[in-house]
């Protein structure tokens, strides 16, 4: 099982993993998902990450706040909420 079919979205069958698992194209779409953040040449933009005390959304405020993005996260717990600062703390 590669890291993509880890994601729990993808483990409930997310629409769009669907379509590429049936054509056995895993490794496009994950292709495909780093090509379209990496298009993401500007820096200084704001983004919005909810869901981001883990998976995807942890991934994806550390990869735009490297790439010099002012990033906001919403999480739901206040305990989860200190570990991802501290955890992208430590990143930096």
């Amino acid at each position: 099982m590669n890291a993509l079919e880890q994601w729990p979205w993808v483990q409930r069958g997310g629409a769009s993993h669907r379509d590429y698992k049936k054509r056995g194209k895993v490794d496009e779409f994950v292709n495909n998902f780093r090509r379209r953040l990496s298009d993401m040449t500007t820096t200084g933009k704001r983004v919005l990450i909810t869901g981001a005390s883990s998976g995807i959304g942890l991934s994806l405020v550390e990869q735009l706040a490297n790439a010099g993005h002012e990033v906001t996260i919403t999480v739901r717990d206040a305990e989860k909420a200190s570990f991802t600062r501290e955890f992208l703390a430590e990143k930096q």
